[in-house]
This record gives C-alpha cells, structure tokens and sequence, in this order.
C-alpha cells in the first residue's frame, strides 16, 4: 500500500523535489577571521535546546518513575524482575514506544 501511494503522489505532483521554506531566518555569528565566518542558525539554537530538554526529561522518566525502575530491572535481569513482580512485556512495551516517539527516531 506504501508502494502504492508513494507511486500515485509521485505521478501526479511530479518526481522533482520540492523545497520547503525554512521556519526561522537569520543566526548569530560565533566567529568570524580571515573571511571563514562560524554561524550558527536560530533554528540550530532551538535543536540544542530542545535536545537537552528531552535528554533531561528522559534521565528523570528513568531515574525517578516506576517505569524506570522496572526498564533498569528488565535490562538487568529480566527474569528475576518478573519474580518480583515487575510486568516485564508491559515494560519493554512502554519502552518501545518511547523510542519510536522520540525527536532522535523520527530521522
């Protein structure tokens, strides 16, 4: 079925490749000597930030929730984690889908 689309949009628009315009103009300058001039763009900036943002989220989901605890105890011995109760199908579920909905994945 993906075949199918992709193969119908591309007869019917065209087979070229169709710029988008960017978000955000304009950066800052970091650097600038001997005409090589280090630029880094505002929607650069954003990225990073965001980046870190989510890393942070991340280490705190994992340090500090239940889910945490049982995504340390399943990775460490899965078995003996679900002796202790721990629901370890549930667990490698929710992780899943962490993943797949994470900015890093959506390359």
């Amino acid at each position: 079925m993906s075949i199918f689309l992709q193969s119908f949009i591309q007869v019917f628009q065209g087979a070229r490749p169709k710029p988008l315009q960017p978000i955000m103009h304009g950066g800052l300058k970091l650097l600038e000597h001997n005409g090589f001039t280090v630029q880094i763009s505002y929607l650069q900036i954003i990225i990073i930030i965001l980046t870190v943002v989510l890393m942070i989220g991340f280490t705190a989901v994992i340090q500090q929730t239940p889910l945490g605890r049982s995504q340390r105890a399943c990775e460490q011995d899965r078995t003996m984690a679900a002796l202790l109760g721990v629901n370890v199908d549930r667990t490698i579920s929710l992780t899943f889908v962490m993943a797949r909905h994470s900015p890093r994945s959506r390359a």
